[in-house]
């Protein structure tokens, strides 16, 4: 994964370069650069520290653009672009919507409400309870966000939310605070189920306070909604469910789409407002033989391999003709368990839509 960092600067990437690798001040790798006109973009191997941006930016403005000495030769590319400015290369052989964005976006995990993020609500600075050894920490709420969650399958900065807006793994973070100082990872421990903080050596008689995100109490917290950004469309042409082998389906996995008004007005998806015309399709998937039935194509097994201790099931709904979310009309895509109840049994519950976005 790299992590970019774009600047409005005319660069000699190759100076830049040898100018960001000689600071003392950016220990983070830096993966590759890209220019275009006077855009410069920088990709580093991780997220980079507020220090280290400040340090980038210095070096960034008191770059020089003077061509080393092998980079005399002027090279000039251009051609034609994008919608959203990149130069479109072997146009022929494009088979999307021109000037579109493909991507692939990830669900929640349906069996793991530690990874069910997008109605979770922030608390800033809750001072947790002692158990009495000193060493575990409680919340008032349980069921926190794991956002770092590997069941969480999101790139940087590409992390789908209501408004529309992606987000990043940051806005998300847990912080914990001893006496008003942040501590680093390496010093505690976090279950994230039940809403606790064990740390590796004792504190008791500090005062622990921690910032962190949760669904407990929230109204349908399974639910999921993907909302096209404004003044954008999504084409989706394939969805994809993905569920370990020996699953337990708890629940109703829900599908459906609305469109005509906007997220507030929708007010909880009732279904009063679904069968008022808001409602686009549903489709409630109540066991495998429902499942089995609208994925048209078959299934695939994917043998068990790394982290996974099952083999995984994976259901293609494919779709004679793809569709589109415009923003413009209000149209999302709306997923959840009726009630809640997390499947069982299994290391992945996961859908994958892949579409384009123009």
């Amino acid at each position: 994964m790299s992590y970019k960092y774009t600047y409005t600067k005319k660069a000699v990437l190759g100076r830049l370069e040898l100018e960001i690798r000689a600071s003392t001040n950016i220990v983070h790798d830096l993966d590759y650069m890209t220019s275009l006109g006077t855009t410069v973009d920088i990709y580093f191997k991780a997220d980079l520290t507020t220090e280290e941006v400040t340090a980038l930016d210095a070096i960034v403005a008191a770059h020089v653009p003077t061509p080393l000495p092998e980079e005399n030769a002027t090279v000039i590319i251009d051609g034609p672009k994008s919608s959203q400015g990149r130069l479109l290369v072997e146009a022929t052989l494009h088979t999307g919507i021109a000037g579109s964005r493909a991507m692939s976006l990830v669900t929640q995990d349906f069996s793991d409400r530690t990874t069910w993020y997008q109605k979770s609500n922030k608390v800033v600075g809750e001072t947790l309870t002692d158990s009495g050894a000193g060493l575990t920490f409680a919340s008032v709420h349980p069921h926190w966000i794991n956002i770092y969650s590997p069941k969480l399958t999101y790139t940087h900065k590409q992390i789908p939310t209501r408004t529309g807006v992606f987000g990043k793994h940051a806005d998300w973070a847990i912080s914990v605070s001893v006496n008003g100082v942040v501590q680093a990872t390496s010093a505690y421990t976090i279950n994230f189920a039940a809403g606790t903080v064990t740390f590796i050596s004792s504190q008791a008689g500090n005062t622990i306070t921690c910032t962190y995100w949760h669904n407990d109490g929230v109204t349908h917290p399974s639910e999921f909604i993907l909302v096209p950004p404004t003044g954008k469309k999504f084409t989706v042409e394939h969805v994809e469910l993905q569920v370990s082998v020996g699953i337990n389906l708890a629940d109703t996995l829900r599908f459906e789409i609305w469109a005509g008004a906007n997220l507030t007005a929708y007010n909880g998806f009732l279904d009063v407002l679904f069968e008022a015309g808001y409602g686009q399709m549903r489709a409630d998937y109540r066991n495998a033989r429902d499942i089995l039935n609208a994925a048209n194509l078959g299934q695939g097994t994917v043998a068990q391999f790394g982290e996974l201790t099952k083999d995984v099931i994976v259901l293609p709904f494919n779709y004679i003709q793809a569709f589109t979310l415009d923003s413009a009309v209000g149209a999302i895509f709306r997923i959840c368990l009726l009630n809640d109840t997390p499947f069982t049994s299994t290391d992945l519950a996961t859908g994958t839509f892949y579409l384009q976005m123009t």
